[in-house]
């Protein structure tokens, strides 16, 4: 009589996944997509693919490209913004070099951090510029109150308006590290130095003749 043949091990079942996996998994793969190719660029299809989910997936769970994007990336550098301006030192002191150095180095840190969302907003231009520049301008007007508690008070008179140096240190910052690559072609220096000399330009520029 012939003996019975081992049994092989079942294979395992692949464990399905929760919806807020399924959820994490399709943010995470939109950030990636918006980012590499803008709103308009970016498919569902391949950030379905992306993800590893079936398509649907995304309109069951977001309803529409449009709120993926807003999920995705506006809410996120909704709070990078909130984040970098409120991890900035606030002393109610005389101006100097290392006051603008405490006042930038958070900021800068936040949003090389999430470079990826700066680039898909710049690459989606037309997706609702106006809700992206009313949402930005809270934010400027937030670090500009917060700059002149740095610099002395709202009574101070500056060389250059607070409000108009916000905007140029923003501007600043996030060209840095968007253009990283074109402005250091030979490798980016040191975090450090960049930001030390990020400081050094605004001291400069914005100081207090009060």
């Amino acid at each position: 009589m012939e003996e019975p043949r081992p049994r092989l091990p079942e294979a395992k079942r692949s464990r399905r996944r929760s919806s807020q996996e399924v959820r994490a998994l399709i943010l995470d793969a939109a950030r990636t997509e918006f980012a590499l190719n803008g709103f308009d660029g970016a498919t569902t299809r391949a950030i379905a693919q992306r993800a590893g989910v079936l398509e649907s997936l995304i309109f069951g769970n977001f309803g529409s490209k449009g709120a993926l994007f807003g999920q995705a990336i506006m809410e996120p550098i909704n709070a990078a913004f909130s984040e970098g301006v409120f991890a900035s030192e606030v002393h109610s002191i005389e101006h100097s070099e290392t006051r603008m150095l405490e006042f930038i180095k958070p900021i800068y840190a936040v949003y090389r951090k999430n470079s990826d969302l700066f680039d898909a907003m710049v690459k989606s231009s037309n997706y609702k510029s106006e809700q992206f520049g009313e949402l930005i301008d809270e934010y400027f007007i937030k670090s500009e109150e917060r700059l002149r508690v740095a610099l002395g008070g709202k009574s101070s008179v500056f060389d250059i308006e607070p409000g108009l140096s916000v905007r140029l240190l923003y501007g600043m910052l996030i060209s840095t590290i968007l253009l990283r690559g074109w402005m250091f072609p030979h490798g980016e220096p040191d975090e450090d130095k960049v930001v030390i000399a990020l400081a050094k330009i605004m001291s400069k520029a914005v100081s207090s003749s009060a």
